[in-house]
């Protein structure tokens, strides 16, 4: 969810991990004049260099004419209290186990620098 500062307003992007077990967050913190931009995005893989990505078997090969199905939603919170239910939903989620946060990347999401 990315939700606005005073809590009425967010979205939620919901995906099934077993269609896409790949999440990539990033952000572009260009100048102040130009604004921020944040991705949210779940995928097949990590955004690596194809062959480091099929070294680890996260590249989905296709047949000519192939397709992979994936469902995603994209909600639109208008409320605080659809905001509020959504972040408690997410309380939820992360009580399952701490969170891990590299601060470089590490095998095997990425090469090591």
């Amino acid at each position: 969810m990315l939700r606005n500062h005073a809590g009425d307003k967010g979205v939620v992007l919901r995906f099934q991990n077993d269609q896409l077990p790949a999440f990539t967050l990033w952000k572009n913190t260009g100048g102040l004049r130009d604004g921020y931009v944040t991705g949210l995005e779940p995928g097949t893989n990590y955004p690596n260099t194809r062959p480091f990505e099929q070294a680890r078997n996260r590249v989905v090969r296709l047949p000519v004419d192939g397709r992979y199905k994936t469902e995603t939603s994209l909600e639109v919170l208008t409320t605080p209290t659809a905001v509020a239910a959504t972040e408690a939903e997410i309380k939820q989620l992360q009580a399952r186990g701490p969170a891990k946060v590299n601060r470089q990347p590490i095998e095997p999401f990425a090469p090591e620098e």
